[in-house]
């Protein structure tokens, strides 16, 4: 079976060709930590017992196939009470939006006979006909750490500086949104002089001088965050022609690396592939590797882990 941890990984790759050239952007894709549990921790006092006995074991089991774990999950969740699906928090990234926003949300997710690709664009939908003021409202997702350092860096930014970099990356304490805001803070305590010698992530230095100039301008600029780097540098890999996209190599992760070459290209195709989104993107993705042979899953997976994570089931769920 398909390593469910290389999930988080694939949703970094998918965006791959638009990494800043901030620390941990564009090395690679290493390992993110252990699963976290089989459900959020802020669902513990909201659960009934019997509900997440069932997610404990619906987690344990390793033996069970993709779209039945998903579709076990929801119907576990399907199954809950009117009154604890009212107490379940919609994702981080909503708990800002008007209360009202939020039921909706939660309405479009508890929905029965739905697909998740439906309710997927049902909340694309909401999300899109609100208010540019309200949408402000919503946080970026932040994206895990990459596994490592680039150590090129080290030379341009110093050993003081690179030891920051790497206490916050390696602070087991910090979520993935204060080691972003740690990381953006220490960046832009530096002189642009400095930050303008940082090179490009190695798939988009095959670009003309033009472009990589423009790219570099946005990763200097302090007056952006983080997120909207990647915002900006995404809009200007759509508006490249074709000829020169085709340069980008897809950066794909470790857990893909020793697929055979024709499933490598289909994997490459999905992620080039402008008209999905980043969830369609990865179902697509995952239903290509879940057709593979057994022997081949094995051979290619075998040092992955196969204990599903929380957010395998939740963050598709919502």
């Amino acid at each position: 079976m398909f390593a469910p941890n290389c999930k988080t990984i694939l949703l970094v790759a998918i965006f791959g060709v638009a990494v800043s050239a901030y620390p941990f952007g564009g090395r690679g894709f290493g390992h993110f930590g252990k699963p976290r549990g089989p459900y959020p921790k802020d669902w513990e006092d909201i659960l009934p017992e019997d509900a997440k006995k069932n997610l404990v074991a619906l987690y344990e089991n390793k033996e069970i196939k993709w779209d039945e774990r998903r579709n076990k999950f929801d119907d576990i969740m399907q199954g809950l009470t009117q009154e604890v699906k009212d107490q379940l928090p919609v994702p981080p990234e909503y708990r800002d939006l008007p209360s009202e926003i939020q039921k909706q949300l939660k309405a479009i997710k508890f929905a029965p006979n739905v697909t998740r690709e439906e309710k997927r664009n049902k909340v694309k939908a909401l999300i899109d006909s609100l208010p540019a003021e309200t949408r402000k409202l919503i946080k970026p997702k932040h994206f895990p750490f990459h596994h490592g350092l680039p150590k090129e860096f080290e030379d341009i930014l110093g050993s003081v500086v690179f030891g920051k970099l790497k206490a916050v990356h390696e602070n087991k304490e910090l979520s993935p949104s204060e080691k972003w805001a740690n990381v953006e803070a220490i960046m832009n305590s530096l002189p642009t002089e400095v930050l303008s010698k940082l090179p490009l992530p190695p798939h988009l230095r095959v670009l003309p001088e033009e472009y990589q100039a423009k790219i570099k301008k946005i990763m200097i600029d302090k007056e952006l965050t983080f997120q909207q780097k990647r915002e900006q540098t995404k809009e200007i890999i759509k508006t490249l022609p074709e000829e020169i996209k085709k340069l980008i190599k897809v950066p794909l992760p470790p857990c893909l690396q020793n697929l055979p070459e024709s499933i490598k290209s289909a994997v490459e195709k999905i992620f080039r592939d402008e008209s999905l989104d980043r969830g369609s993107k990865f179902h697509k993705i995952r239903e290509l590797l879940e057709q593979l042979p057994e022997e081949t899953k094995n051979s290619c997976f075998s040092g992955s882990s196969t204990t599903p994570s929380f957010d395998e089931n939740v963050e598709q769920f919502f």
